[in-house]
């Protein structure tokens, strides 16, 4: 059947990119960023991993538990045929025995002379031979007349015993089991944050590569020139180090916040067939019809989602989706603006730095040809003073991203952890897809926790996200890269 009912994994969610990240030192984001990164992509792989055992230990099994449904239907099948073989033959039979009954009539007797009696016939071989086959065709008619009855009564039986057996209690056994097996999967997902064991399942989470896949590499690839660190800079001031150390911080956020995004948009991809399809739908409707058992077929049109919930949880879950991308983005464009402010911190450095060696060979020299003039020092004052102020600019951007509050617009936690755990409880909620509105009404999901007074977004969260969410203060969007470059 379809996918979700064997073992595929390649659809699956994966961000090591978001570990590798929380790895860097020093890390964007400040203190509470590299726990959040870990977090975030250790839970996403949980999620990933239990949605595997599902298929494999509870759909798959199902799928199987369907095809062994199929052995007393054709047990009956072959009844049926057997019996429909028996009326061919019987009917063949019959036919023959129908021609031979009725042989070709013999040419008559000359008629007696007038007084004489007429002359008893004495039945001829051809007569005697005739009978015979009528008798023989008679008993096979007779034969296959009672092999017929007795087929008939079998192909009724075997029939109605094998629609009886799958459609009462192995069909209907099948379906309970999986439906329980599947509501023990949407329990796990909605208490795995609460349960000790989480934090040993997420220490052991530790990739050793941002990548997921061949296309990743061609990303990194790319980005290799990408916000290129001069080796050879000839910037000496006395930030120069500092501001080398935050280029290379927003190189390395960038990176993973660009494969983040691209293992996001191969999921979203397959999101809406992640549990379920029109196919699939199509097929348990199919199968309810040509049950007779109320009970089961309730069941049967409980396995796929009703189209109007699934409708709904997918498009929930892809505006998650496409507003985690969008945040993303949002980020990388404030990675962006930061990037220009260090390279102009660079190169308004090397204009100082080559100013003041100029100064220091004229002091050196002391040659009165060529004194050191006004203008030189005023250059020289007014590159420093610059650089000063570009640097305390700079530092101050960096600061507010290491928010550790969330407080400021700009802050990471505010424009990216905020984003990131609203898309983990969306990733959490799709589950729901697999069961029914009451049943989830007894789950209790634990979801990821915000720092506060931080709020994640809730412009596409459905009524219970945002019952989680418990949004303190409104989360505006990232500031606009133009805004934060000025200096």
């Amino acid at each position: 059947m379809h996918r979700t009912m064997s073992g595929v994994k390649n659809d699956t969610l994966h961000l090591p990119s978001l570990h590798i990240w929380s790895q860097h030192t020093p890390c964007i984001g400040g203190p509470t960023a590299p726990k959040a990164l870990h977090n975030a992509a250790a839970h996403i792989n949980e999620l990933s991993t239990l949605l595997v055992e599902l298929r494999t230990l509870v759909f798959k099994q199902y799928a199987q538990d369907l095809l062994d449904c199929k052995a007393p239907i054709r047990a009956g099948i072959d009844a049926i045929n057997s019996y429909i073989e028996a009326e061919e033959a019987l009917s063949q039979k019959m036919a023959k025995l129908e021609k031979a009954g009725h042989p070709p009539s013999a040419a008559p007797a000359p008629a007696p002379a007038e007084g004489e009696a007429p002359a008893e016939e004495a039945p001829s071989s051809a007569d005697t031979a005739a009978a015979d086959k009528v008798s023989k065709l008679q008993a096979d008619v007779d034969a296959a007349a009672k092999d017929a009855a007795t087929a008939k009564e079998n192909a009724m039986r075997i029939a109605g015993e094998s629609h009886t057996k799958v459609s009462t209690e192995q069909l209907k056994s099948a379906t309970e089991k999986m439906m329980e097996g599947r509501l023990k999967y949407v329990n796990l997902v909605a208490k795995l944050l609460s349960e000790p064991s989480t934090e040993r399942i997420f220490d052991n989470y530790r990739p050793t590569s941002s990548l997921s896949g061949i296309s990743d590499g061609l990303t990194v690839a790319s980005k290799a020139f990408d916000f290129k660190v001069d080796l050879f800079q000839k910037d000496s001031t006395a930030h120069s180090a500092e501001v080398t150390t935050f280029m290379e911080t927003i190189k390395q956020a960038d990176l993973e916040a660009e494969l983040a995004k691209k293992q996001v948009v191969n999921f979203t991809k397959n999101l809406a067939t992640i549990f379920t399809s029109d196919q699939l739908q199509e097929a348990f409707t199919q199968l309810a019809e040509t049950v007779e058992d109320d009970a089961t077929k309730t069941l049967l049109a409980e396995v796929p989602p009703a189209p109007g919930q699934q409708a709904e949880f997918v498009s929930a879950a892809n505006a998650a989706c496409t507003d985690f991308q969008l945040c993303i983005e949002n980020f990388r464009a404030i990675l962006l603006a930061r990037m220009n402010d260090a390279k102009a911190y660079h190169e308004t450095g090397k204009k100082l730095s080559s100013a003041k060696n100029n100064l220091a060979k004229k002091e050196k020299a002391a040659d009165p040809k060529k004194p050191i003039t006004n203008a030189e020092r005023v250059e020289c004052e007014t590159l420093e003073k610059s650089a000063d102020h570009m640097f305390t600019e700079l530092k101050g951007h960096m600061d507010e991203l290491a928010d550790p509050s969330g407080l400021k617009p700009n802050s990471f936690i505010r424009t990216f952890i905020g984003p990131m755990l609203a898309f983990e409880i969306a990733l959490m909620d799709y589950w729901k897809i697999l069961v029914s509105a009451e049943e989830v009404r007894h789950i209790k999901f634990h979801y990821p926790s915000m720092p506060e007074p931080v709020a994640m977004p809730a412009a596409t969260m459905m009524p219970d996200m945002q019952v989680a969410a418990a949004a303190a203060i409104p989360v505006p969007a990232p500031g606009a890269p133009a805004a934060a470059t000025a200096t």
